[in-house]
């Protein structure tokens, strides 16, 4: 699973990069090891470690991703998130790459709003 999910920052401010099977990176998949933390109770787009974290939280979170992790490796086994991910993939931040959701251009009306 390395070459699919991996950990980049400080240890106490964590962020993930998701590949699918072709080891492209991928939403879809993103947003499948996000829900699966999500169904363990951990909010997951990073993971940040304060000192208001018990050793309970962080064992918490260890298990959720351990758990998560077994998912995505049988979408990633299946090549899909099909069957797996419940609702549509998170769209990106950067507008520019948020396709199928940025807004065509024919769907702005003149006072630059959306029709």
């Amino acid at each position: 699973m390395e070459e699919h999910v991996t950990f980049r920052g400080r240890p106490s401010c964590l962020v993930f990069a998701t590949r699918d099977h072709k080891g492209q990176p991928s939403q879809e998949f993103r947003t499948l090891f996000i829900q699966e933390l999500l169904r363990r109770g951990v909010l997951g787009q990073s993971l940040i470690i304060s000192a208001a974290h018990t050793d309970a939280d962080i064992n918490q979170t260890i298990d959720a991703a351990t758990e998560a992790l077994e998912v995505y490796a049988r979408a990633i086994e299946a090549g899909s998130t099909k069957g797996l991910l419940v609702g549509r993939p998170v769209a990106p931040a950067v507008r520019e790459f948020a396709e199928p959701r940025r807004l065509r251009q024919g769907l702005i009306n003149e006072r630059g709003s959306a029709a």
